[in-house]
């Protein structure tokens, strides 16, 4: 399993911090249209508050950067720091649906990056040697063939009643590279590049 169990405290708030200005979510989707697709901007709509203030520092640095490349006329530059900003705000939102399935139910599973653009299957194998035997196959959950179990069902629906919608759900079937046999699959949401585990299947 690469999991680790943390321990459930009740009266434990879950990690946030004070609400702080919309100005990066604003800059992500105005100052270069073309640099935020539109299925990303969607999880900006209803509003945005930053989970972690290293998040949000890290990404108005970029947006600082694309304003200099703007006003110098550095198009590439304007393109690809106003992506690098959306792909930290995208984390920060990955970061709080671990947080609060950490917190609430008790689980940590894995936090993909997948930065090539998805619309089917796809596989992630790990960078850690110690599990280089295997790979994590990905696949969106309404084209997921087998059954999911109903605590998996249930933590998806707990999590969009908390308003934590993501882009899409995925299936994400850790195979040992040898055999392809399936070990443990897991439940994923996906933000952008983003993939984090929210529950497991035993």
């Amino acid at each position: 399993m690469l999991t680790k169990r943390v321990r459930n405290e009740e009266n434990t708030p879950i990690p946030t911090v004070k609400p702080v200005s919309d100005a990066v979510v604003t800059a992500l989707t105005y100052m270069s249209p073309t640099a935020i697709d539109a299925e990303v901007a969607c999880l900006f709509e209803h509003g945005f508050t930053w989970f972690s203030e290293a998040n949000r520092q890290e990404a108005v640095r970029h947006v600082q950067a694309a304003a200099i490349a703007c006003d110098h006329n550095l198009t590439q530059q304007l393109v690809l720091h106003v992506r690098q900003a959306q792909t930290i705000t995208l984390r920060d939102l990955a970061d709080r649906v671990q947080a609060v399935v950490a917190r609430k139910l008790d689980y940590v599973g894995p936090l993909h990056f997948y930065q090539h653009p998805v619309s089917g299957p796809f596989i992630i194998r790990t960078d850690d040697e110690r599990y280089s035997r295997y790979e994590w196959h990905y696949a969106r959950i309404d084209e997921f063939d087998r059954l999911i179990p109903p605590k998996a069902l249930a933590t998806l629906a707990y999590l969009e009643k908390l308003g934590l919608r993501p882009q899409a759900y995925w299936v994400a079937d850790k195979r040992q590279q040898a055999t392809l046999r399936s070990i443990d699959p897991i439940l994923s949401s996906q933000f952008g590049p983003w993939f984090v585990a929210i529950a497991e299947w035993v």
